[in-house]
């Protein structure tokens, strides 16, 4: 139950996890969020949950949620039509692995099934987890085959439209990843700029990467809005920076002061 009205502003761009594609209360906030949405299938590579969750993501809901003045509200939705597909590899954590899905076919197949389910068809592609066996280095491999993609720019055969919307990369400022800290002697010993969930690739591969694709953005008008300095990690298209109407509506449930009292509470 989270209002994200007040900061809706600031975030261009926002994204569901693998672990979430099935959650109702995520598919109900995604409904009324301002801006595009991206919905990453599951952990075992499953891309038609993503899409039922982008169907409910796009429709209209009423739910529970914290209205503007931070009290219990009953909010309905309009539903957020920019909500997307993330491809995210899939089966790092099953017995098998089912292997990555960032190729021309992957991605091709993926925006038919969503041109048949009249959703968008644009796609973006996650190079780290699944896609990368959570190795760093396989990140650099996969956005190399993405860089190839968008320099060919092959077309979908039945829809005509170049299905590849943007990437994901997973960065710190130096690659790799180390141990959570568990007391204040393993604090001590933390490596600065290094992550400690995800393994990352280094700032430098960032960086290098992204110049290559503002260099294709010089070459595709269908990039060349997408792609600025500020938008150091995902390269969105045209069609998915457009701001969405206002699609939340408030009503008041429970009034703060009956349920609380007058007593200061905290956090």
């Amino acid at each position: 139950m989270t209002h994200t009205s007040c900061t809706s502003d600031l975030i261009a761009w926002g994204c569901t996890g693998a672990r979430t594609v099935d959650s109702q209360v995520h598919r109900e906030m995604v409904s009324g969020l301002e801006m595009p949405v991206g919905v990453k299938h599951d952990v075992y590579g499953h891309v038609n949950q993503a899409m039922d969750s982008i169907i409910s993501a796009s429709s209209g809901h009423t739910h529970l949620s914290i209205g503007q003045n931070g009290l219990v509200s009953q909010v309905t939705t309009r539903g957020n039509k920019y909500a997307h597909l993330v491809l995210r590899g899939g089966g790092e954590s099953s017995t098998q692995y089912t292997g990555t899905n960032y190729d021309t076919t992957a991605i091709t197949k993926a925006s038919i099934r969503l041109g048949e389910l009249n959703l968008a068809r644009k796609v973006v592609v996650d190079c780290s987890h699944g896609n990368s066996r959570k190795t760093p280095e396989n990140q650099v491999i996969a956005a190399n085959e993405l860089i190839k993609q968008i320099a060919h720019r092959k077309l979908t055969p039945l829809h005509q439209v170049f299905p590849l919307a943007g990437l994901m990369l997973e960065s710190n400022l130096k690659m790799g990843k180390q141990e959570a800290p568990r007391n204040a002697d393993d604090v001590r010993k933390l490596a600065y700029g290094v992550s400690i969930t995800d393994a990352c690739i280094g700032w430098e591969t960032t960086g290098s990467h992204w110049q290559e694709f503002r260099g294709f953005s010089r070459i595709h008008p269908l990039l060349q809005r997408a792609a600025g300095p500020q938008a150091a990690s995902c390269l969105l298209s045209v069609e998915f920076l457009q701001r969405t109407v206002s699609s939340r509506t408030e009503k008041q449930l429970f009034p703060w002061d009956a349920l609380c009292g007058p007593k200061k509470l905290s956090f």
